[in-house]
């Protein structure tokens, strides 16, 4: 008995390992052939909520790549045309203090080479001395940007102001420079566009208010300064001037 319960006890064993084996390849082979593996069908697949979702979800983002695509180039285009309409607006206001001084100096030298008296050509030159030093100090200002000053602001009404005196007096007189003349009109035209940009701003939609309320701001602190006492020798300068 001891002998073959010996003998037999390696055979059981090997036997038990074996179903053991087989138990598990069997086991295997069935779970991959479940149906729970298998591949969806693809008419269930697209029927599917999730699928469906993923599919708008693509759509959606097409569609908003698409959008994108058409949106950015159209904003760049327009602040490229704005950027060159400021561009423009800033040169046409430069060139015509430009034009200001050079017609200032232009009626110097046409009553200088004529024969006038000597009180005359000074009269002359000290009249058109202002109005061309100060179209110089603009041509600065607006290539600057700085035409919204206060500053800049008064000396472009100062010289819209002596624009309109100087044709009145020509049409009352009956004559006058020819150049003095052009000088006058230029001066009255770039004068109230430096104005507008100083108050507007060169793309006519930054500025905070309008040009009538700047006028009357600009009026009301002036005389506001004129009838206030100079509190030391820098403001009577100021005040004086």
């Amino acid at each position: 008995v001891r002998a073959s319960s010996q003998y037999n006890t390696p055979h059981a064993t090997m036997k038990l390992i074996s179903a053991v084996v087989l138990l598990a390849i069997s086991g295997v082979d069935a779970f991959q052939a479940s149906p729970r593996l298998a591949p969806m069908p693809q008419h269930v697949q697209r029927s599917s909520p999730s699928f469906q979702s993923n599919v708008s979800s693509s759509n959606k983002l097409s569609n908003v790549k698409k959008t994108a695509s058409s949106v950015g180039p159209l904003m760049l285009s327009s602040s490229s045309e704005d950027f060159c309409k400021i561009q423009g607006r800033k040169k046409r206001v430069t060139m015509g203090y430009k034009a200001m001084t050079a017609l200032y100096i232009a009626v110097f030298l046409y009553s200088a080479s004529k024969s006038i008296a000597p009180s005359t050509l000074l009269a002359i030159t000290s009249y058109v001395a202002m109005p061309a030093g100060l179209s110089y100090i603009l041509i600065s200002a607006a290539k600057n940007d700085r035409l919204g000053s206060d500053t800049y602001k008064r000396i472009n009404l100062s010289l819209l102001e002596y624009a309109l005196l100087g044709l009145s007096v020509i049409k009352l007189s009956g004559g006058g420079n020819p150049i003095l003349k052009v000088a006058y009109v230029i001066t009255l035209i770039n004068t109230i566009k430096g104005y507008a940009y100083g108050v507007l701003g060169l793309d006519k939609k930054s500025g905070s208010d309008t040009m009538l309320q700047d006028f009357i701001k600009g009026t009301k602190s002036t005389i506001k300064g004129i009838c206030s006492d100079p509190k030391n020798m820098k403001s009577f300068g100021y005040w004086s001037a």
